[in-house]
């Protein structure tokens, strides 16, 4: 977040400020009315608004959209189901647009065993990638878990020393959390 920006501090009301750690409102759904979603969001008291990248294109999407309204933010990453697409060129791309001063936060990341579109070995490599490129960031981990208990708590325990996680489309059980 940049400086100077306080989540959850008391909003002009003195009721506390809300914000929304996972949206997209880049996708095709919003476009006839993104003007008023975002309106009704500032009108119930989001203060500030995450939208979520999960591909290269919707990472940039999001950059775009924090560009126009000053109280969205981005998140840049590649969801499990395109963990495939994980080349270094990829990396090399994904951390280019983290490094923006409106991303705060890297993913959509994580494993998802319900689908497995993309094979579960590969999906594991691509969240250790985006572990890496968290930290070398100093950003949070926007992290989806779909039936992937075991291999998600090996992999966390073992790789998230100094990075915050957001935990987005959990199914594992108390123990995990």
């Amino acid at each position: 977040m940049p400086t100077g920006d306080r989540i959850g501090t008391a909003g002009e009301q003195g009721s506390p400020l809300l914000t929304d750690t996972h949206v997209h409102l880049n996708l095709k759904a919003y476009r006839k009315d993104r003007t008023e979603a975002i309106a009704r969001a500032k009108a119930g008291g989001v203060g500030f608004i995450i939208n979520v990248g999960f591909d290269l294109d919707t990472g940039r999407e999001s950059i775009a959209l924090a560009r126009e309204h000053e109280f969205i933010r981005a998140s840049v990453g590649l969801h499990p189901h395109g963990a495939s697409e994980m080349d270094d060129d990829t990396f090399a791309q994904l951390s280019e647009l983290a490094s923006h001063a409106s991303v705060v936060a890297v993913g959509e990341t994580g494993l998802d065993y319900f689908y497995d579109n993309s094979p579960r070995p590969v999906q594991q490599q691509a969240l250790q990638r985006q572990l890496q490129l968290a930290r070398r960031h100093g950003r949070p981990l926007v992290v989806h878990n779909r039936d992937s208990e075991a291999d998600m708590a090996r992999l966390l325990a073992a790789e998230t020393s100094g990075v915050r996680l957001v935990l987005h489309a959990f199914t594992g059980a108390p123990a995990l959390l």
